[in-house]
This record gives C-alpha cells, structure tokens and sequence, in this order.
C-alpha cells in the first residue's frame, strides 16, 4: 500500500468527514477528573476529533492524562502505572482518586450514553486496586435509566456502565522508546550491580556474540543459562522501512528487531542497513530507534486501538517530527484509530486543526493544572508553547509579571517597535524554556525569537565560539547544560564526525550567546518590582524588615500583601495578587536605570533580528 503521509491536509479533512459518519466508533468522547492527581477537579477534556495534542509545559499532568486513558480500556488497570509508596502516598480522604469517561454504545440500531466511573478503592490486599463504580451523583455523571426493562436492555444490573471495548491500548513513553543498550549503558536500570562503565561495556560484549547469532538466525524464542532470553525476532515489513524512510529522511533497506532480556532488562535491540552501512541501536541516535518503535507499533495496531504517545518528539529534529506526525495522521485514518499526543512541541501543533488542540497551564496560586483551551488555533497554542508569531520578532519571558514588567519598561519605545514584538511567557520556568524552544529555535538559526529570563536564573557566561579550542568546541553541550541548568535534549544524527559535531556546536552556542539574555538585578520579577516601587501600598504589609534580598520570599509578600488588603477574601486567587503587582510595577519610577536597560536589551535584540 503507497504511502500518504505528505496528503496530511487531506487526510485530516478525511478524519473530521469519517468521525461525523461515526466511522471511529468505539471512541471515547470526553473524559473528566473531579479527583484525580494534581489536576483542578472536575477538569475536563473533550476528545472530539480522533487526534488530540495534549499541549502544556512540564508538569502540567500530560502524562498523567495519558495514563487515566489508557486504563479506560478493558483489562488495563490504572494502578500498573500510579501506585502508592511510603515516599508518594495515593490519599484516599477526603476525596478518592477518579474520573468519569464516556463513549456511545449501540444496540439493535439504538444508541446510548454510556458513562464509566473508574475509581480508586481501599482494598488491604490490593492497595492499587481500581474499579468501574455506580452511578454518583456527586461526580456529576449522568443518572441511569429507572425501569427495569431498559436497564436490562443495556446490561446494567449493576448500575455501571462496562468499559468501552476497544481493543488493548499502545503507550509509548521516551522509557519505552529506548533500546536495550540504551537502557542498560546510559540508564543504569537494568543491573544495580554494574555502576562502572568497564562492568558494562564488558557486559555488552559477553552477550554480543549469542546476540548476534539470534539476529542473523532468526531465532524467535531462546533458553540462555536456564533462562528465556529472547521472546521476539522480527524484521520491520517493507511498509515499515518506507515509512522510517520517510520520516528519518534516508533509505533502510533492513531493519531486524529482537525483544531480549541479556542486559537484565527487558528491551529491544535493532541492527540497520542503510545506504550499505551496518550497525545496531547502540551508534544510531536515539531519535531513530524512537521512530522506528513507534511505526512499528502502530503498523501492527489492531483498527480502533487507542494509540498514546508521551513526548515522541524527544530527541527528533523538528524536520522529522513533522513527518512522523503525518505518518499518524495517515494511519489514524486508515485504522480509524484514537490518538492522543502530550507534547510540548511546535511540530505537532502547526499542522493540525483547532479541536484537536488542548492547552493545559499551571496555576500558580492553586498549583494545579487546569484546561484553559479546549479548542484552539496553533498560533494561540504557540502562545502557551513559545512558538514565534513568523511575522514578528518574539521575546519568550517567564510568566505573565515578567511580560507586564517588559511592558512597562517599553513605554517610551518608538511605537513601530512595540507593534512589531511579541511578548509570550511560558509556565514552565527556564530550564523548559532553553531545552524546548531553545534549542529547536537554535538548530533552525531562527532569527526573530529571543528569551528573556528572570534574573535569579543567569548561571554563567558564554564564551564567544571563536575563542574556544577544537578539543573546547566538541564539549560544548557541557557548557550549555551548565548555562541551562540541566540536561538539554539535542537531537543528534547516528554515526556523527566531529566536523558535524563542531558545526551544530557552534550554531548552539552562538545562538544562546545572542538569543538569550536577562533581567536586570539578580532578582525574579516580584523582587524586581518590589525593591523598586515607591507605591505607598507596599508599606502597608505588617511584618519584620528585611535585611538581605537574597533571602527574602517576594512571592509570599505579594501574597502577604494581598491578604491584607483583600481582608474578606477567603479563597485568594491569582487574578488579585496580579492586580497588587501591577499596582506596585506602576510604582517604578520611569527614569529608573535598570527598568532602562530592559527596554534597551529589547530594542537592541530587535534591531538585530530587523537588519
């Protein structure tokens, strides 16, 4: 069967024809939270295009979504993957753990709401016991029928609906699209006692030789020392390597997949022909071997399997992300599959329809996750995300009081440069802001995006890349995770040489040089307006002077502040603390020096992106 991936616009008309014939039923229409996790209760997502993008920074219960709907299926249970420990204890008081999810069943020609309750219950021998649960008007379902007749019709003696019958559930997460030796080499989960690097690579070569004849035989199933070491051998069909053709952008003529357990973890390992070379997962880039676990799993996917995929763009070049997203497009159509994306990455916005689109955030007051888009452009997504507006040169700051206290310093700016930037803050604080946008905008030496961080996040300086030695030039993303504060995620091509190495270095570098800068002081913007207002307002706040502001908590003043002059209000929202701030930040005197100099890091940045 050719291939459609590149008809994606077609395709996704095709989607939104089939689903309004009810073509991708079963399908599960909504699913809500009035208890579960760090969600805000009752929130609620509608499921009503066949490919969702779960849109929202780190920590935004993506995942978390993911998994409730995985357990949505039959025989899945939710507590395989969320149980409680001494350490992360699963509360059952005040409120248990659940959600409500529905779907439409049909029976002699007749149709019907179905709504499922699936619960957390307190079993002592089974603590991560879950289980369909009756009707309960306090979760807000919708009641069932009352006469007899009808409530056998629908087979519900038990006052519950069944799980919908869908077959069982694909869940791909970056742990389970990592190989074998990646598991094992890089991760240090699959044996506790090889901590050294020497016991490792020792490991891989004593098992590299049985292994290796496994893949060359054939061999589907293998008993090694008393023990079943092998439980799948395959070779990816030719739709398969047409398809990883098409979206790595090269040609594999051969790839050989076997499911083992040498490395003391359960894994895959893979062996790759491509443009004559041989080699295994272990000098390919993890990227690809992502991409090939994912195609290989949707190929085999049963029509109507519910297919959850948790940041598969990690460790994939924009260029590929795209095109694996076309690829599930076509498949989503042709399968009638369910699909639904967590993902913080542009590729898997731009191309898709509004409602497909759910923007989660982070609340700052409540600390918890809330839906605030059901239904969206990419653009306004963008927003949430950091993506520029291509017309425009955009400045991703922190959260909203950093972009209102940029604004106010831009208010003697020529009026042509404040109608043509963009200020977007992103929830999910500066490391996410480097690693997502960051490094896709400098890979793509995106001109017109600059990052404005708070200034208690500035780490170190970086070096001009002239001045850095060969042997300096290929550690650079050493350099830049001590910059980011943390592990960034580069995609990177299998079998590099350093020259390639050296040449995307030093387009990082140079970009993060260039693109990102901070707020002046070392403060975060509560800080900042704090110490600068001469608003009388702040003096009303009873408490002990402060003699170090290095040590002071200016989010808890403003919180403090607020108490105060809002002495009626029981449950502080967001929205008045907000109102406060702004009250101090017009407090600023305008000749104020570094409230200048943010204006002038603006316009410098835009007269250079304008050249």
């Amino acid at each position: 069967m050719a291939i459609s991936c590149y008809k994606i616009e077609q395709n996704l008309t095709k989607i939104s024809e089939e689903k309004s014939k009810n073509k991708f039923r079963p399908y599960i229409e909504y699913i809500y939270f009035p208890h579960f996790k760090n969600l805000t209760p009752f929130t609620r997502i509608d499921l009503n295009f066949p490919i969702t993008v779960l849109v929202g920074a780190n920590g935004t219960n993506k995942s978390s979504i993911l998994k409730a709907l995985e357990a949505c299926c039959p025989n899945v249970s939710l507590g395989n993957r969320w149980f409680s420990t001494h350490i992360d204890p699963i509360r059952h008081k005040p409120n248990l753990p659940c959600f409500v999810y529905g779907y439409t069943v049909e029976k002699n020609g007749i149709e019907n709401d179905a709504q499922v309750l699936y619960v957390k219950t307190y079993r002592k021998d089974d603590p991560d016991y879950w289980e369909t649960g009756k009707f309960t008007a306090k979760y807000q379902m919708t009641p069932l029928p009352t006469d007899s007749a009808t409530l056998k019709f629908w087979g519900l003696d038990k006052q519950r609906w069944s799980k919908i019958k869908k077959p069982k559930p694909i869940y791909l997460t970056f742990r389970e699209s990592i190989s074998a030796f990646d598991k094992f080499y890089y991760y240090g989960d699959s044996n506790p006692g090889k901590f050294n690097v020497k016991e490792r690579r020792a490991t891989i070569r004593r098992y590299s030789r049985v292994l290796n004849d496994v893949i060359n035989k054939g061999t589907e199933k293998l008993i090694y020392r008393q023990k079943p070491r092998v439980t799948e051998n395959s070779s990816l069909s030719e739709q398969g390597l047409e398809y990883v053709s098409y979206i790595l952008g090269t040609n594999y003529t051969e790839i050989k997949l076997v499911k083992h357990t040498f490395y003391n973890c359960e894994g895959y390992t893979c062996k790759f022909i491509r443009n004559s070379i041989n080699y295994s997962e272990a000098f390919a880039g993890s990227g690809e071997y992502a991409v090939i676990r994912i195609v290989k799993e949707i190929l085999d996917a049963k029509p109507f399997t519910l297919i959850l995929l948790d940041e598969p763009e990690v460790s994939l070049h924009p260029g590929a992300q795209e095109k694996l997203l076309e690829f599930i497009v076509e498949q989503t159509l042709r399968k009638k599959l369910q699909t639904v994306i967590a993902s913080h990455s542009p590729s898997f916005v731009r191309k898709l329809p509004d409602e497909s689109i759910k923007v989660l955030i982070n609340d700052p007051i409540s600390d918890q996750t809330k839906v605030i888009k059901q239904s969206c452009s990419s653009s306004e997504a963008f927003h949430y995300i950091g993506e520029p507006i291509p017309t425009k040169t955009t400045f991703i700051v922190e959260d909203i009081l950093a972009k209102e206290l940029v604004q106010y310093a831009l208010h003697d700016a020529e009026k042509y440069i404040k109608e043509n930037i963009d200020l977007k803050y992103y929830g999910g604080g500066a490391f996410d802001i480097l690693n997502n946008s960051g490094i896709s905008s400098a890979l793509e030496n995106s001109k017109n995006l600059f990052i404005f961080l708070d200034g208690d996040q500035k780490k170190i300086d970086l070096p001009e890349s002239e001045s850095l030695t060969r042997t300096q030039l290929l550690e650079v993303e050493s350099l830049l995770n001590k910059f980011a504060g943390g592990e960034l995620l580069i995609p990177k091509d299998s079998n590099e040489n350093e020259e390639t190495i050296i040449k995307r270095n030093i387009q990082l570098l140079d970009w993060f040089k260039n693109h990102v800068f901070y707020l002046p002081t070392e403060l975060n913007p509560e800080g900042f307006i704090w110490t600068k207002s001469d608003s009388p307002i702040k003096n009303t706040l009873i408490e002990e002077s402060d003699v170090d502001n290095e040590k002071v908590d200016f989010k808890l003043k403003f919180r403090k502040l607020s108490m105060q002059l809002y002495p009626d209000t029981t449950d502080l929202t967001s929205s008045e603390i907000f109102t406060i701030q702004r009250l101090l930040l017009n407090g600023i005197p305008k000749e104020d020096p570094d409230l200048k100099n943010i204006s002038i890091s603006i316009t410098s940045a835009f007269s250079q992106a304008n050249k």
